[in-house]
């Protein structure tokens, strides 16, 4: 006897729904071994770059990159930093310069017009960034004092703003900062630097100086330090520094969080118990640019 098609019942709609729940295994199933694939030519090409023979034309992959990979751009994000980027050109002094038609070009081959025929017809607006040098000024405060009549009250003009005891103001000492420890110039080589400007600086008295701006930072570094160890992810970059009587390592370098610029630099005389007390998991690279690390 034939079965009839039309029939229905428990087993049926039992079977029917196993089978409509393997296709979709099926599909997803399709799918994983998609992404496994992508994932594994990835992880063969990053081992090829890590661990494989490379020169020193190899490019070595970028944290930052693998990160943008995995978090997409928001387009509103890219909109909004654009726009930032655009204020900010906007802020920078602008100098405007018309330069005259040359009057060797004004002849018509074909009229044999000359310079006094050719007229204005429209400008065309360009813009080029130019580097001044920062020029050192050196400020003489004349300070007046006056007394009364009676002379039993004398006052004189406050005396000019300095930082500490030394003959420079906050500017030099916050180029003096930023160029030790943003653009990795020396003292040393700051203090050349001044000397062919004609200022007759001293290494010692510029050391001292940068010692005491690290002394009034301080509070602002601790800070920034205790912001990087509670984020969930802080990169870093160590290097290991001999401490006078000390038994163990200080380490050196930028540390940055997934969303700040690495600008904050660790304290030389870090301890070994610092860096285990911070839960975040870090990635670290050395400064000669071998592989990420996450710790």
């Amino acid at each position: 006897m034939a079965a009839r098609k039309n029939h229905r019942c428990d087993w049926r709609d039992r079977a029917e729904a196993l089978q409509s729940e393997l296709s979709t295994t099926r599909a997803e199933l399709d799918q994983l071994k998609e992404k496994t694939g992508l994932l594994d030519e990835r992880i063969e090409a990053l081992n090829k770059r890590l661990f494989g023979r490379r020169s020193e034309r190899q490019r070595i992959p970028d944290i930052n990159a693998e990160i943008r990979k995995q978090r997409p751009t928001d387009p509103e994000q890219a909109k909004a930093k654009r726009r930032a980027t655009e204020e900010q050109k906007k802020r920078i002094e602008a100098e405007p310069h018309r330069p005259d038609v040359p009057r060797t070009q004004c002849h018509c081959e074909y009229c044999g017009d000359g310079p006094e025929e050719f007229h204005l017809i429209g400008s065309k607006t360009s813009t080029v960034y130019s580097m001044r040098p920062a020029k050192l000024v050196k400020k003489v405060y004349t300070r007046d004092t006056r007394a009364c009549h009676c002379g039993k009250t004398i006052v004189s003009a406050p005396p000019p703003e300095r930082f500490g005891k030394s003959q420079y103001d906050a500017s030099v000492v916050a180029q003096l900062v930023t160029g030790k420890c943003s653009d990795s110039l020396p003292v040393a080589r700051q203090t050349e630097q001044l000397r062919r400007q004609g200022v007759p600086a001293s290494r010692a008295t510029l050391n001292r100086v940068f010692l005491q701006a690290g002394r009034v930072l301080a509070p602002v570094a601790l800070r920034i330090l205790a912001l990087i160890a509670e984020s969930d992810i802080v990169l870093g970059d160590e290097t290991p520094i001999r401490q006078q009587d000390q038994d163990g390592k200080g380490y050196s370098g930028p540390s940055a969080t997934a969303t700040s610029s690495p600008t904050c630099t660790a304290p030389i005389a870090a301890a070994r118990h610092q860096r285990r007390s911070w839960g975040a998991p870090r990635a670290c690279s050395s400064s000669m640019g071998s592989p990420a690390i996450t710790l």
